[in-house]
């Protein structure tokens, strides 16, 4: 895989996901409640969508076991 150009007429897509430990209580309970209620991250960067799409069209999204410990549903 390298930056060479693409001779496809199918774009190439990459995505780079980085996952921490919550800082905090406060951190992992929003993580939770933005799971369970569709809300876009915290910040500045991620202000979601204003109309609402995701929250008005699709329920939270089934967790494997790696997932709720990822989002720190459950313990390690």
């Amino acid at each position: 895989h390298g930056n060479s150009r693409n001779r496809s007429t199918k774009p190439r897509l990459a995505q780079y996901i980085t996952m921490f430990p919550p800082r905090s209580d406060e951190d992992r309970a929003f993580r939770v409640k933005a799971w369970q209620e569709v809300l876009p991250p915290q910040g500045k960067a991620f202000p979601g969508d204003p109309r609402g799409w995701e929250r008005q069209h699709y329920d939270a999204p089934q967790l494997t076991s790696l997932g709720e410990k990822l989002l720190g549903l459950t313990p390690w």
